[in-house]
């Protein structure tokens, strides 16, 4: 019997990981099944403990500092950020690992820009610090956002890479905005990535979120089919047209 994975959160019916999953295991002639279950905050442990049978887990809203504090070991990404969206079962149980860094800096990594805006202060505007104070070296960042304990936590785990500022400053004048805020849509911009995938309408100088959904899945399945994000899969060009296609052509 193959292998079983999922991905957990709240909400999940309109998660496309499910797709872009079993597209790329297709590919790869893994007899492996990939799920979706809600699982709501405060219920990862009660649901990893009582389902044995998944090798790995796919984690998103809210359940990333969970899956951090359920993790018996993390990774480098997992523990710079504090954060993790992907469990792999181990002998010595479950391994963290945050592969929306990686996701995010395939998803802007054309992109030109010598200051960068980072909107909001949860899990995942944590990994697009990292993301892009890693792969924009020179650019300034500043996170804007309303939650002031996140902030000032934001501050002292980025200590000398960023500034913090209120959402209400921001004014889109950065070169590149990423909004990791839910159902928000900043009104000025000059490009801008949106962490979240709903709108399927893209206006101008827009990158789609689902690009960094895709980059994330194809390092989670590095994870679950080789042990680590860094180490690639045969013809992962191939790989990558194909989840994307998982998506276009649904």
């Amino acid at each position: 019997m193959g292998k079983r994975f999922a991905v957990l959160g709240d909400p999940i019916v309109q998660s496309l990981s499910p797709k872009i999953h079993s597209a790329a295991y297709a590919h790869l002639n893994l007899d492996w099944k990939y799920e979706a279950f809600k699982v709501a905050s405060g219920e990862l442990l009660q649901f990893v403990e009582s389902e044995s049978g998944f090798a790995g887990f796919s984690v998103t809203m809210p359940l990333k500092f969970e899956a951090y504090n359920l993790a018996e070991s993390l990774d480098e990404t997992a523990e710079t950020t504090g954060v993790v969206n992907t469990l792999l079962k181990t002998e010595i149980g479950f391994r963290g690992f945050n592969t929306d860094i990686y996701g995010i800096s395939k998803s802007i990594e054309k992109v030109a820009a010598n200051s960068i805006a980072v909107l909001g202060s949860g899990a995942t505007a944590r990994s697009s610090i990292r993301a892009v104070i890693s792969s924009k070296t020179e650019a300034k960042v500043t996170c804007y956002a309303r939650n002031e304990s996140a902030k000032t936590a934001l501050q002292n785990l980025f200590s000398g890479s960023i500034s913090v500022a209120a959402l209400e400053d921001y004014s889109g004048q950065e070169d590149l905005t990423i909004n990791t805020i839910p159902n928000v849509k900043p009104v000025a911009y000059k490009t801008l990535l949106s962490t979240s995938y709903g709108d399927a309408s893209l206006g101008a100088n827009e990158i789609s979120g689902t690009e960094m959904l895709v980059w994330q899945a194809l390092a989670q399945i590095r994870i679950f089919y080789l042990g680590s994000a860094d180490n690639e899969l045969n013809d992962e060009d191939k790989i990558i047209a194909i989840m994307r296609g998982s998506i276009t052509n649904s």
